[in-house]
């Protein structure tokens, strides 16, 4: 063992080679539920990771959701104690899913997450049918994938399959999905199918993986609905005063009442359910609520979303849903460690002063559907359940309210902030 004498011989020799340590946890500089990194790729092939601006960082269940600056970095303050899960997405050509452990510290309050250098990956297409039986004509439905928490709008095979639908999720990231689905036919009935296991490995990246059918069956059961109330942000509520409610409701007496940890777990009728939260009396004002009504099975579904297909013998695991205060927005989405991470302008503080990232498309936004429009009037995308906008001229939907102009790679060129129209 070296002697105290040898030490402080050595200490010298080591700071000119430039090899001294610095043993500050780097926890301590982040800010209490913080998960940040950088968001890099090889975007030229060329076999060198750089910083990816533009990437859309989004929280599932929740309408928090940023794009990452010049550096590839981004942050997410606030974060509750426990497992989240954050989507990262860059139009239909790259997707990722990470999931972040909060945890408390010494000091009782959670601790930052610095998730380092998160690699962006090249997605894989995946497309299904849904048929109903023959007979019935297709009026709306939706396929989820429970893994990402992404839908994707049931399309009918028109006058000539009446009774037909596809489905397709251009962007999923390498790993399992679950896919189950939910559609209503003309005469009011409702049907689901699933769960669909699909597996996408490395080899699927930048392909179409094709889903065998789903088989249909008509609701005729009960199943379970679960998931988990969070608040991110001080709201100065408990979670236990969060008016939760689910759409189409069974009972429209009264909210459900989740317990004191924010859990609900209740039985109802097979079909598809939307997850709604109400801030409680004297919250502060929360333009970022976590999810928006559906009247029906294919009715717009705005982000963010929090959506869950029930079906007879298996929960359907909606996860998260969260309250976002305002402040915890616009403190992850200024959020910064230098001046290049703020367009090379001002960082101080660890906030941008004098810049601000545009809002992103967020991961949990149903997927630009490609159409056709001709003067004569044949505009699928009108008649697509969900999608008011109309095309484009560059040939996909415009989602309407959703305040979204989609663009041929399937990204914004608006950015207005999920939920909110301009």
């Amino acid at each position: 063992m070296p002697s105290q004498r040898n030490l402080l011989v050595l200490l010298p020799i080591l700071a000119a080679a430039g090899c001294l340590f610095d043993y500050q946890n780097p926890a301590e500089q982040l800010r209490a539920g913080e998960a940040s990194g950088a968001v890099v790729a090889d975007r030229n092939a060329t076999g060198s990771l750089a910083g990816f601006p533009g990437v859309s960082v989004s929280l599932k269940g929740a309408a928090y959701d940023q794009t990452t600056r010049e550096t590839g970095r981004f942050a997410l303050l606030d974060l509750p104690v426990g497992r989240h899960t954050l989507l990262f997405r860059k139009g239909t050509t790259w997707s990722l899913e990470r999931d972040v452990e909060i945890a408390f510290g010494k000091d009782g309050q959670p601790e930052g997450v610095d998730l380092g250098r998160v690699v962006l990956r090249y997605s894989a297409a995946v497309e299904g049918r849904f048929d109903l039986p023959a007979g019935l004509n297709l009026a709306s439905g939706v396929a989820v994938d429970e893994t990402t928490g992404q839908t994707a709008v049931l399309v009918g095979g028109g006058p000539s399959n009446p009774n037909q639908s596809t489905y397709r999720f251009p962007a999923l990231d390498v790993g399992t999905h679950l896919l189950k689905v939910a559609a209503r036919d003309d005469l009011g009935g409702t049907w689901v199918g699933g769960q669909a296991v699909v597996t996408i490995a490395d080899a699927d990246q930048g392909t179409t993986k094709v889903v065998a059918p789903i088989p249909p069956h008509a609701s005729a059961a009960t199943g379970r609905l679960r998931f988990r109330v969070q608040v991110v942000g001080n709201l100065g509520v408990p979670v236990s005063s969060i008016g939760v409610f689910i759409s189409p409701d069974p009972d429209l007496l009264s909210p459900i009442a989740p317990d004191t940890q924010g859990y609900v777990d209740v039985t109802v009728p097979e079909g598809l359910y939307q997850v709604l939260l109400v801030p409680g009396a004297g919250t502060p004002r929360v333009v970022h609520a976590s999810v928006q009504a559906a009247t029906a099975v294919g009715a717009p579904l705005a982000p963010p979303a929090a959506f869950g297909v029930v079906i007879l013998g298996k929960v359907a695991e909606v996860g998260s849903v969260y309250l976002v205060s305002d402040l915890a927005v616009q403190g992850s989405i200024r959020e910064c460690v230098t001046a290049a991470d703020c367009g090379g302008l001002t960082c101080a503080a660890r906030q941008c002063l004098d810049y601000q990232p545009k809002p992103g498309a967020g991961a949990t936004l149903p997927f630009c559907t490609a159409c056709s429009y001709s003067a004569a009037g044949n505009n699928t995308c009108a008649a697509a359940p969900g999608l008011g906008g109309g095309c484009t001229p560059a040939g996909f939907c415009d989602p309407g309210c959703q305040g979204v102009v989609c663009t041929t790679d399937g990204s914004s060129t608006l950015g207005f902030p999920p939920g909110i129209c301009p």
